[in-house]
C-alpha cells in the first residue's frame, strides 16, 4: 500500500520538482521493469524485515512468558525502540541545522558588501550605429529624470572582463590582472570607492591615454604594501586597436571589487579608460517608476539604425543568477527537513504510546496516591527529553563537519557559530515536548480505575 501510494504521490510532484530544479526526470521512469522490479523487491524486503523482527523474537521466549507478559520488558527491544527514535532525530538536526546554515551562506552572499553598488543598475548592448558618437548616443539615454548617472566600457562585475594583464615599467614583468575598459563615469555610475588617489576626469585630458586606477589587490601584487605607495607607478598595456604600448601611471586605488560569485577569490583589477572597447551602457537609475525609464530606453533605442530588439538586463540578476544553486538547495532542505521532522515525531508519538499503555497501572497506582498531572506528565516525558538530547550530541560533530566541508567551495563564507544548533535544539525541543506532552497529559487525565481493571 505504501509503495503505490508512493508512487501515485511521487508522479503527481514530479513535474513541480521537474520545474524547481530544471530538469527533467520523465514521470514514466517508474515503469522501466528493472526500476520497477527494484522497487517492489524493496517493498518486499521491507515487508520481510519488519514482520521478521518480532516473529523471532517472540518465538525465542517460552509461551508462558509471553502469556504472562513477562517478555516484554526485555532490554535489547526497548534499546532498539529507543535506537531508532534516536536516529531519526538525529537525523532531524542535521537537516534542521544544515538548513540554517545553507541559508545563512545563501543570504550573506545576496547581501555582502562586493565593492560596488549593484542595485539599480541597467545595461544595454551598444548595436548597431550606436558607436558611432559615442558621447553623443549616451546622452540621449541619459537624457531621463530618473537616470542618475551612466557609463560606456567593456567589463562588468558578473559578467566578461579582459584579462590581458599589465607590464610594470618598474621591473619590466607582464603581470596577470583582470582589466575593466571604462569611461569617465564609470566609477561614479556603479558606486567603487576611492581609497587613495582620484577618480578619471575630463579636466585631466591626458586621463583617455595615460592613466590607470587599481584595487586594492592589485596595488599590493605591484609590490606596495601601503596603497598610497601605488600612486605614480608607472605601468603599460599592450592595445587592442594598435601594435604599440599605452603607458601611463597609477592615479588612484578603489576598492576591492568582486567581479564573480561569492565562491571565487576576488580579483587584483586595473581600470582605464579605453573607448575603442566599449560595448556596453550601464546606467544608474532612481528605484521609484522603473517601467517609464525603461520605455525612455527603448524609445531611445529606436531612434537609432539597428536591426536588433531592444533588450536590457539589470546587473544584479547576473549575481541571483549565480546564487541560484544555493537558493534552490535551501528550499530543498526546507521541505526535507520538514518531512524528517514530521517521521520523527511519527516514531517518538509511536514510542510514547506503547510506553504509557505498558505503564497505565503505574500511572494508575500513582494518580490514586496524590501525584498530580503536571507531576506524571514530567514523569512520563524526561526520559524521552534525554533521548533527544542525544541524539542533539550525535548530531553536533556531523552537523559541524558536513557543514564545514560545503562551507569550503566558497572563497567567502560565513563562520559556523552557536546559533544554527541552538535553534535547532529549541526548534526540536518544542515539537518534540509538544508530541509527548499531548500524549502523556491523555494518560495521566485516564480514570485510573478503567486502567486497573484493564490489568
Amino acid at each position: 500500500m505504501a509503495l503505490v501510494i508512493g508512487g501515485a504521490l511521487t508522479t503527481f510532484v514530479l513535474p513541480y520538482l521537474n520545474e524547481f530544479t530544471e530538469k527533467s526526470i520523465p514521470v514514466d521512469w517508474f515503469v522501466d521493469p528493472k526500476i520497477a522490479a527494484a522497487l517492489i523487491g524493496f517493498a518486499l524486503l521491507i515487508g520481510v524485515a519488519a514482520g521478521a523482527y518480532p516473529a523471532f523474537y517472540i518465538s525465542g521466549h517460552k509461551p508462558v512468558e509471553v502469556l504472562t507478559g513477562k517478555a516484554s520488558g526485555h532490554a535489547g527491544k526497548t534499546f532498539l525502540r529507543k535506537g531508532l527514535v534516536v536516529f531519526q532525530f538525529m537525523l532531524s538536526f542535521f537537516l534542521i541545522i544544515a538548513s540554517y546554515i545553507i541559508s545563512d551562506q545563501h543570504t550573506y552572499m545576496r547581501t555582502a558588501k562586493m565593492g560596488f553598488d549593484k542595485d539599480n543598475l541597467v545595461v544595454i548592448q551598444l548595436r548597431g550605429d550606436m558607436s558611432q558618437n559615442l558621447e553623443s548616443t549616451k546622452q540621449k539615454f541619459l537624457n531621463h529624470g530618473n537616470i542618475i548617472s551612466g557609463s560606456m566600457g567593456y567589463g562588468l562585475p558578473g559578467e566578461a572582463f579582459a584579462g590581458d594583464g599589465i607590464i610594470d615599467k618598474v621591473t619590466g614583468k607582464e603581470i596577470g590582472i583582470s582589466m575593466l575598459t571604462v569611461d569617465h563615469d564609470y566609477v561614479k555610475t556603479l558606486g567603487l570607492e576611492i581609497v587613495e588617489g582620484r577618480d578619471f576626469s575630463k579636466e585631466f585630458p591626458s586621463d583617455e591615454k595615460h592613466a590607470f586606477i587599481l584595487s586594492e589587490k592589485a596595488a599590493s601584487l605591484l609590490g606596495h604594501a601601503n596603497i598610497k605607495d601605488a600612486l605614480e607607478h608607472e605601468l603599460a598595456w599592450n592595445r587592442w586597436d594598435a601594435d604599440s604600448l599605452k603607458e601611463g601611471k597609477v592615479i588612484g586605488v578603489v576598492k576591492d571589487i568582486q567581479l564573480n560569485s561569492m565562491r571565487e577569490t576576488i580579483n587584483p583589477i586595473v581600470l582605464h579608460v579605453y573607448p575603442f572597447a566599449y560595448n556596453t551602457l550601464t546606467m544608474k537609475i532612481k528605484h521609484a517608476d522603473v517601467p517609464s525609464t525603461l520605455a525612455h530606453l527603448e524609445k531611445t533605442w529606436k531612434t537609432f539604425n539597428t536591426e536588433w530588439p531592444f533588450e536590457y538586463r539589470f546587473l544584479d540578476a547576473n549575481f541571483d543568477r549565480m546564487y541560484k544553486s544555493e537558493e534552490k538547495l535551501a528550499t530543498l532542505f526546507t521541505w526535507f527537513t520538514t518531512l524528517a521532522i514530521f517521521v520523527a515525531c511519527l516514531g517518538l508519538f509511536g514510542l510514547v504510546v506503547y510506553s504509557t499503555s505498558q505503564r497505565y497501572k503505574e500511572i494508575s497506582i500513582r494518580k490514586i496516591l496524590g501525584a498530580g498531572e503536571s507531576n506524571l506528565v514530567i514523569q512520563l516525558g524526561k526520559n524521552y527529553v534525554l533521548l533527544i538530547a542525544i541524539a542533539f550530541i550525535i548530531a553536533i560533530p556531523l552537523s559541524y563537519y558536513a557543514a564545514n566541508e560545503w562551507l569550503q567551495k566558497f572563497a567567502f563564507r560565513i563562520s559556523i557559530t552557536p546559533m544554527p544548533f541552538a535553534k535547532a535544539a529549541l526548534l526540536i525541543a518544542a515539537i518534540s515536548l509538544i508530541t509527548v506532552g499531548l500524549q502523556a497529559f491523555k494518560a495521566a487525565r485516564a480514570n485510573p480505575v478503567d486502567a486497573l481493571k484493564e490489568q
